[in-house]
């Protein structure tokens, strides 16, 4: 299943979000990708970044995940873990992550 959504603070849009689970087979880790940046048309594909977060439910925790090997780099850069980690853009990222995981009322099962 999949559920695609916009981010916004204070009626700035921030990025958009889209996630993948597949209903009733916890196993399998859902995730969250977040794309932030300039995303006009004709924005260059250095302005747009992506990373994205699997959600473990047992450990009630997220994992960044490694993207740069991963996307079309004609359109964003994907972004590995480290290019998160330890960075200022760091506490946005958790931030816009939990966001989505908290206020988006169709992740339901995911909290259950």
């Amino acid at each position: 299943m999949e559920l695609r959504g916009d981010l916004e603070h204070d009626g700035n849009w921030l990025g958009f979000y889209w996630t993948s689970h597949a209903r009733g087979h916890l196993e399998v880790y859902p995730t969250i990708m977040v794309g932030v940046g300039d995303w006009s048309e004709g924005a260059a594909p250095e302005s747009r970044l992506i990373f994205g977060v699997e959600f473990n439910k047992e450990a009630e925790s997220f994992r960044l995940l490694d993207l740069a090997s991963h996307g079309d780099k004609s359109v964003a850069v994907y972004l590995d873990r480290l290019d998160v980690l330890d960075t200022p853009f760091a506490q946005d990222a958790f931030a816009m992550t939990d966001a989505v995981f908290m206020k988006d009322s169709r992740m339901e099962e995911w909290h259950s």
